[in-house]
């Protein structure tokens, strides 16, 4: 290591004309810097100047086209093709296009010729007179101004000149070649100037890399037991983590208290790490994860105890759902059992007291159906509740529904608006399960057994 140290100070020994040379060099390069800002600069204002220039002549031309539109106005209204309220809304535009604030500074009527401004008072008065007369005295009365008219029309057009006055766009042109121009000269200058600087730098070349070469050989070693003892320690806090995301699950946490703890673990461990959790159509939580502003090994890291956790919890809530799913369905007809189907009657029953609709609870039997299961077999037993099943719940529509109560009898929770249309649901069910069918290859008629019970809105409450 000392000799290392020795090495490197006498290869970073610089000479005084390397220092003195690249001195010049940089005072060369300072110089030419300040001249391109400068020329640049007087470029830019002169710009300035020139487009201020091009928009008080933009401006002009909207004067000039409103002022033409006012005298036709003016001699619309003689000939009876407009009122005095028109010709005063194309005075109005033409005011509008005079209050127009220009890159210069100024309003456009300050742009105007004093001979302009003074004729244009004239038309003014012109038209405050119009309210006044008759429509038979128009033409009379325009007549009368004939020669104010014409001075105005005289002086809107000698606005031309000032048009010509104010266009500077040769001027834009010459400016922006010599700017140009000052660009190229400055970029061929830098250009010596970078080359001088390569010359001089390339005998300091040897020295910058040796000591470049040890100080990021040195630096990445540093680097990398950095690296290694940060992880070593992350990984030490998401066991500790994983293991009491573990314990929560296992003691039967919900899974949405699982996953806040999650997030404000990993939040506090590693705040880069953007975490999120959304879930598919078959319940399976799925991790959405951002970690642009993350190491890719710490975000692998914690991402994998996090699927971990997933996975377990996973597997608990498909356990929960599948006993969940048992507890509460006919395992053969995939239809809500009794205490289900109990659990809908009375939240109809509810839901029915405050909307004011009836509820009806229908009951149906399968004729016969012993005498099916003792010839035909449970088989076939099965065969004809899987059909009555399907039609069931075919038919059932919106909040009614449907579910099997015992061996052979089903039960339809109907809701309605009045008790005639519950009624009328309930013989539609029965109806459509008499019907026939082949049954252990045999042709059978089906029929049901019905009751109906109505609870009306005055019963509800």
């Amino acid at each position: 290591m000392k000799r290392l140290r020795r090495d490197t100070k006498g290869l970073l020994r610089p000479k005084w004309g390397q220092v003195t040379l690249a001195g010049l060099l940089l005072a060369c390069i300072l110089v030419l810097v300040d001249v391109s800002v400068s020329s640049l600069q007087a470029h830019t204002v002169e710009r300035q100047q020139i487009m201020s220039e091009e928009s008080d002549a933009s401006a002009m031309i909207f004067v000039q086209r409103e002022s033409f539109n006012t005298l036709i106005a003016m001699r619309d209204w003689a000939d009876g093709q407009r009122d005095a309220r028109e010709v005063q809304i194309a005075r109005a535009l033409l005011g509008q296009r005079l209050e127009v604030i220009t890159s210069s500074g100024v309003n456009t009527y300050k742009l105007t010729s004093a001979n302009y401004q003074e004729k244009l008072a004239g038309i003014d008065k012109i038209i405050r007179g119009m309210t006044a007369i008759s429509d038979k005295d128009r033409e009379a009365y325009l007549a009368g101004y004939n020669s104010t008219l014409s001075n105005f029309r005289s002086a809107v057009i000698a606005l031309n000149g000032e048009f010509t006055r104010l266009s500077r766009a040769q001027i834009l042109a010459v400016t922006d070649a010599r700017a140009q121009s000052e660009l190229v000269q400055a970029g061929v200058l830098i250009l010596i100037l970078m080359l001088g600087l390569a010359l001089s730098s390339w005998l300091a070349i040897d020295i910058i890399t040796n000591y470049r070469k040890t100080s990021n050989d040195l630096a990445a070693q540093r680097e990398d037991l950095e690296v290694a003892e940060r992880r070593l320690k992350l990984l030490h806090e998401l066991e500790q983590q994983s293991a009491s995301w573990l314990e929560m699950i296992s003691s039967g946490a919900k899974t949405q208290e699982v996953l806040a703890r999650i997030k404000a673990d990993l939040r506090q461990t590693m705040p880069l790490l953007s975490l999120d959790f959304i879930s598919n159509h078959g319940g399976e939580l799925l991790l959405v994860a951002g970690q642009e502003h993350t190491q890719p090994e710490d975000a692998a890291l914690a991402l994998s105890r996090v699927q971990e956790a997933l996975q377990v919890m996973s597997t608990r809530d498909g356990h929960l759902r599948m006993l969940d799913h048992q507890r509460d369905y006919d395992q053969l007809t995939q239809l809500p059992n009794r205490a289900a189907f109990t659990r809908a009657v009375d939240a109809a029953v509810r839901i029915g007291a405050k909307s004011q609709r009836a509820v009806g609870l229908l009951l149906l039997d399968i004729d016969r159906f012993r005498d099916v299961n003792a010839s035909l077999g449970y088989a076939v037993g099965d065969d004809l509740l899987m059909q009555v099943a399907r039609r069931l719940s075919l038919l059932a529509q919106g909040h009614e529904q449907v579910a099997r109560l015992s061996a052979d009898e089903f039960g339809v929770l109907l809701s309605a608006r009045s008790a005639r249309e519950v009624e009328k649901r309930a013989r539609l069910f029965a109806q459509e399960l008499a019907f026939n069918t082949k049954l252990a290859g045999h042709q059978a008629q089906v029929s049901v057994s019905a009751g109906l019970a109505i609870l009306g809105p005055q019963e509800a409450n």
